[in-house]
């Protein structure tokens, strides 16, 4: 009987301790991703009501929950928006959103607050939760913590060369609590020097899962700056075109790594314990 007692006692701490580690991101479309954890939940580049005509917008029944604050989506933290494309951000959409939801921070590049504030009274408290960072390329990463969650910011160079040369796109690099640690690349171009000016940035904190547009996938300098730069234990590409839907499993073997395709996918975080480095 005492046996049987201590056994259950003992299942019973496991479970639990499992729980609290459980971590995991759910795909929302094109580069929205919700990343949870515990207590901690934050989503990234969601808000935004054109996919281009070849990227995947939220599912409606998805933007309907997120507005709502319903179940998985109640209990948001934060939400980041990586640039002010329209397939990654729209003004109204987020404004709604932020006003739905009063406990919910947002942080962004400065272009991205500005856009906001064009539609929002300046003493409108709204503007205490947005947080706006001004980072050139080449600029040293700028951090603030908020709410147990730790946001650090750089600019990376969007795709594309010159022609996107005033597009501020930020990686988000995030730590909920004391794990895990995530980032968020947006639309940035692939150029392996770059990456590694920002070694000291990489080398800093351990990324336990990393989101790089799915083009770096495509080239083998985009496979270097995954494995050597930024080192992350966990890598899935997203900006993946919609029509891959349903065909991830060919889609991911062209990439030669893990894709989001469909909307709805999600992926566990893998616990790094002691032995983790």
């Amino acid at each position: 009987m005492v046996y049987r007692f201590v056994w259950i006692l003992i299942l019973g701490l496991s479970l639990s301790t499992g729980h609290a580690n459980e971590a995991g991101s759910e795909y929302l479309g094109n580069e929205g991703v919700m990343v949870s954890h515990g207590k901690w939940k934050v989503l990234f580049d969601t808000f935004y009501l054109d996919g281009m005509n070849l990227y995947a917008l939220v599912a409606p029944q998805t933007r309907a929950q997120l507005m709502a604050g319903e179940r998985p989506y109640d209990g948001v933290d934060a939400i980041f928006v990586s640039h002010i494309h329209d397939d990654h951000f729209n003004a109204s959409e987020t404004l709604a959103y932020l006003r739905s939801q009063p406990d919910v921070s947002l942080f962004a590049p400065k272009q991205v607050v500005d856009a906001l504030s064009q539609s929002i009274n300046s003493d409108d408290p709204l503007t205490e939760r947005m947080v706006g960072f001004e980072l050139r390329p080449g600029d040293a990463a700028q951090s603030i913590s908020r709410g147990g969650i730790l946001v650090e910011a750089v600019n990376i160079p969007h795709a594309g060369g010159e022609r996107m040369a005033q597009i501020s796109n930020l990686a988000f690099r995030v730590t909920l609590g004391k794990w895990p640690t995530v980032l968020h690349l947006g639309d940035a171009g692939v150029d392996g020097a770059y990456f590694e000016s920002l070694q000291p940035h990489w080398d800093a904190r351990l990324t336990d899962i990393a989101f790089p547009p799915y083009w770096f996938f495509l080239q083998e300098e985009g496979h270097k700056v995954l494995s050597q730069k930024i080192q992350a234990l966990q890598t899935i590409g997203i900006h993946v075109p919609a029509s891959a839907a349903g065909n991830g499993a060919s889609w991911r073997q062209k990439a030669r790594g893990d894709l989001y395709t469909d909307p709805g996918e999600r992926r566990n975080i893998p616990y790094r314990n002691k032995k983790t480095p």
